[in-house]
């Protein structure tokens, strides 16, 4: 049964349940006699995009080398933290629009039979209670083919409804004023961050609807409609008449026939995966919970979390949206930790992880075409800074593609990476769909990346090319001569990303016949990239030398890039290095590390990659006993509160078709990482390299039967345990493989 429910109302931000239609983002608290539901639309950011390009940067980055060179790393640090860093060293934030609530005239006091819950199958949340004779019921979404919140609030009795609507708009300058009786309007037109027109509605079945001052008031209703939608200047010229031009068209059609619409446009995205693992439970989410926070095994828990990140998927990142923040689209404050920003340390790419292999694939849009803008930007930035052709990004990004440095951390600001790891976004999406024309239309992105590098790069003594400055993100080393640093020059990382980025430009290249010479000079350039070395402690190193980790604990485990996303190191082509790479997640551990949802949900991801299932599987469940709320929303606590991270919720959805199915290298290994624990299931939908699809099903611990869908002429290995088999399939053809247990 894919649905959260309660029997209570929530009472703060990380109880209520989410909505969206990926410009649009509500969190329904689902009160009796008040009810509150926080909106956001996910164009809202401070500022205007102006340009942070800090003018000395050019001029010292070349000195900024050379004190590395020459060991002078406080030195190079402190001229970075002057020199490189954007001017104001802060980007645009995320902000919330605001909230509406609905407070009932008539009625205080006793409530029964009190159910909240989020229909999955349907992308629909639900609250029913009883007063009296009367059964009240709410039904509400958020429409992606009509960009429209919709509530509907019905009374089935001798009581009628009775209540009014008033929102409080959390942005500055705000205008508010009644459009004829049945529709609030609040417009903003200052200069400074977006402007917007938003709407509010309301029709009833029987009773009435009038305007007073910023209030919708209803009175003794049988049936009542509220629409809300918004504009803003991200996307539209004419405010006020494009929002009721949304509106109007929705106020065309009936409840009925919104919430069909509705449903028929998500429910062939949810649909495409099924699973059945565990069994279900009886109890209301947030006791399931509970349960688990205490040591109990869930495996349905599990199995619903993962179709609840798909849904906040599609509930967030949909073709013709922005892509996914730190927060997705729900963040209830105006000046968010981190400002719920694009971060292309991970986070961002985080987010993208299950898009193709949980079968959203057109849910990755929205991230493959803001890589568009960050290559304009990015070409401005990488000229202007390091006197480079091509694009570069840094570490973080915002509404306006900035790609200049944000703030001043020497262990992450000044991170050269982030437009190179996001560009393998492309190539993925590309190997799961084998679409040529997208490829084409995306192909000048990885290009210009990699033209960033072929001027970034220096050759070492030993010629080998690597970044300079880098850091190894979020880390600081400890040097032989006892100086603690961050910056430094080819951090393994970085070579891993180079690695990926430059096999995957040849591959492009050579399928688009495209330019042969600078083709071959990136296979050349590949060849020089340093590869991963393993250090004193059996560990592979993070840096280019053995270097003593200030915070051995630290949860951002960057050398292990090469073991996921990646599939650099793995246990069946490089058994060394695996080993290798599970020393250094054991040692993290043994330090202290994975103390947040996202590294809980990254480490399950390395350990199914590593076929150590049961590892993985207690990375999710610490994952869901620590950092996730009752409305399995994953959070981390900071010094100003708690906060939303969509990134561990859909970096445990990756996680999770780890344990049962991976595809790479030509290969498919089925059950790789099946721990003792999960005896018996089924999945179907699963996406594979190579635009094909999976089912399989298992009893005890065996495999019963997969079953391949080629969507193309598939051609792959299938792994079992021990045993293979050769596939071969034209576009359209299945085969179901039994092997021997």
């Amino acid at each position: 049964m894919n649905q959260l429910w309660y029997r209570k109302p929530a009472f703060d931000w990380c109880q209520a349940l989410p909505l969206g239609n990926s410009h649009i983002g509500a969190m329904v608290f689902g009160g009796v006699f008040r009810e509150h539901i926080q909106i956001n639309e996910e164009s809202i950011w401070s500022g205007t995009g102006n340009n942070r390009l800090n003018p000395d940067s050019g001029e010292a980055f070349p000195k900024i080398r050379e004190y590395i060179k020459e060991g002078k790393i406080e030195e190079a640090e402190q001229l970075a933290v002057y020199a490189l860093s954007g001017t104001p060293k802060s980007q645009s934030v995320y902000q919330a629009w605001g909230d509406i609530f609905m407070t009932d005239t008539c009625h205080k006091g006793v409530y029964s039979n009190y159910q909240r819950s989020l229909d999955l199958e349907q992308a629909v949340c639900n609250v029913t209670y009883q007063i009296g004779d009367t059964l009240y019921k709410r039904q509400m979404f958020i429409s992606y083919p009509d960009q429209v919140f919709v509530m509907h609030l019905s009374a089935e009795g001798s009581k009628r409804l009775n209540f009014h609507v008033q929102t409080e708009c959390k942005q500055p300058s705000i205008k508010a004023y009644k459009d004829g009786e049945d529709t609030i309007v609040l417009e903003k037109k200052a200069d400074s961050g977006t402007k917007f027109v938003g709407m509010i509605y309301a029709r009833t079945n029987g009773g009435s609807v009038h305007t007073v001052g910023e209030h919708l008031v209803i009175q003794d209703a049988k049936e009542v409609d509220i629409l809300f939608t918004i504009a803003t200047s991200y996307r539209f010229t004419n405010l006020y008449e494009d929002c009721k031009k949304i509106l109007g068209h929705a106020k065309d059609r009936s409840y009925e026939e919104l919430l069909q619409r509705h449903i028929a446009d998500y429910q062939p995205l949810f649909q495409k995966v099924e699973i059945t693992i565990g069994k279900e439970s009886t109890l209301p989410t947030d006791e399931r919970i509970k349960r688990v926070m205490a040591g109990k095994k869930d495996m349905n828990l599990l199995a619903l979390y993962y179709q609840y990140g798909r849904y906040l998927m599609i509930a967030a990142s949909r073709p013709g949206s922005l892509p996914m923040n730190r927060q997705g689209i729900w963040n209830d404050k105006t000046d968010p930790v981190w400002g719920s920003s694009y971060s292309l340390k991970i986070h961002t790419q985080m987010c993208y992880w299950p898009a193709e292999v949980a079968n959203l694939s057109q849910c990755h849009i929205p991230l493959l075409d803001f890589i568009e803008r960050l290559k304009k930007n990015g070409q401005v930035t990488a000229r202007s800074m390091y006197g480079c052709n091509g694009f570069v990004a840094h570490t973080n990004s915002d509404v306006y593609a900035d790609t200049v440095p944000d703030d001043c951390l020497v262990e992450s600001s000044y991170w050269v990476m982030g437009g190179a790891w996001i560009c393998l976004h492309i190539w993925q999406h590309y190997v799961f769909t084998k679409d040529l024309v997208f490829l084409k239309e995306h192909f000048d992105a990885i290009e210009q990346a990699v033209l960033f590098f072929k001027d970034y790069l220096v050759e070492r003594e030993d010629h080998k090319l690597v970044t300079v400055p880098s850091v190894s993100q979020e880390n600081t080393y400890i040097a032989k001569d006892g100086i603690e640093g961050s910056l430094c020059a080819g951090p393994v990382m970085d070579s891993q990303i180079l690695h990926e980025l430059f096999h995957a430009y040849v591959e492009a290249n050579e399928l688009l016949d495209a330019d042969v010479k600078l083709r071959e000079q990136v296979r050349e350039m590949e060849t020089k990239l340093p590869v991963e070395q393993i250090g004193a402690h059996g560990q592979i190193m993070q840096w280019s030398e053995d270097y003593e980790e200030l915070e051995p604990g630290k949860r951002y485990i960057a050398q292990l890039f090469g073991v996921y996303p990646s599939a650099r190191i793995n246990v069946r082509e490089k058994k060394e290095l695996a080993n290798a790479a599970i020393v250094t997640l054991d040692r993290r551990l043994q330090y202290g590390g994975s103390h947040t949802g996202w590294s809980h949900a990254w480490i399950a991801a390395m350990y199914a990659r590593l076929q150590k299932g049961e590892l993985a599987l207690r990375q999710l469940y610490l994952n869901l006993q620590k950092h996730t709320s009752e409305n399995l929303m994953n959070y981390r606590q900071t010094n100003r509160g708690t906060i939303f991270q969509i990134d561990g919720n859909l970096g445990s959805v990756a996680a999770f078709s780890e344990i049962f199915i991976q595809s790479y290298h030509s290969r498919v290994f089925i059950l790789p990482a099946l721990s003792e624990t999960i005896q018996n299931g089924h999945m179907k939908g699963i996406c594979l390299e190579g635009n094909a699809e999976a089912e399989i099903s298992f009893e005890e611990g065996n495999l019963s039967f997969v079953t391949i869908t080629a969507y193309s002429d598939y051609n792959a290995v299938l792994c079992y345990r021990n045993m293979e088999q050769k596939v071969e399939l034209k576009k359209d053809e299945s085969i179901t493989i039994k092997f021997d247990k």
